[in-house]
């Protein structure tokens, strides 16, 4: 079960939330086919920004870590207090998905910011969506309070993927 909310006049209409009833599978499923909607409207590299693990994530972030890219780009504190990386719109397929939703879980702040254009985002400083949607033209998924409620923010010129 979804259940979608986008009045949001405030800020234009380029907000939206869903939130998830069920199990932890279900959620993990469901935002797995949210990541790949959005994916597929955009061209450009994955961003990612976690904070605040829930619990032992070095397992976790360890196997991101064997993918090139991630590898690359992922800057780690030794605490794993906050994380960012890249993945590279090449490295991008199902099991990588499947940990990135597993990010969901483990930590308390997720940001998956999916730009629209091959290009660089840089995460110096931790940005609001709007923000970060002002600054290149992206989906920003990132989690609120709720782990079971996905909000969902995007750029003037950029279209959801759903109808409402």
């Amino acid at each position: 079960m979804q259940e979608f909310n986008i009045n949001y006049k405030k800020h234009k209409y380029n907000l939206y939330s869903i939130k998830f009833s069920g199990d932890h599978y279900f959620i993990r499923t469901n935002l797995i086919a949210v990541l790949e909607s959005h994916l597929a409207l955009v061209e450009g590299d994955l961003y990612v920004e976690i904070a605040r693990p829930e619990e032992d994530v070095n397992g976790l972030i360890n196997q991101l870590n064997r993918v090139n890219s991630i590898a690359n780009s992922m800057n780690v504190p030794k605490d794993f207090f906050e994380i960012t990386f890249t993945c590279k719109r090449d490295d991008i397929n199902n099991d990588l998905l499947w940990r990135l939703s597993e990010l969901w879980f483990c930590f308390q702040h997720v940001s998956f910011v999916m730009v629209s254009k091959k290009g660089k985002f840089n995460f110096q400083n931790r940005l609001t969506w709007n923000k970060i949607t002002d600054i290149v033209s992206c989906f920003v998924l990132f989690k609120g309070v709720e782990e079971d409620v996905v909000w969902i923010g995007k750029s003037d010129g950029l279209t959801f993927p759903y109808t409402f």
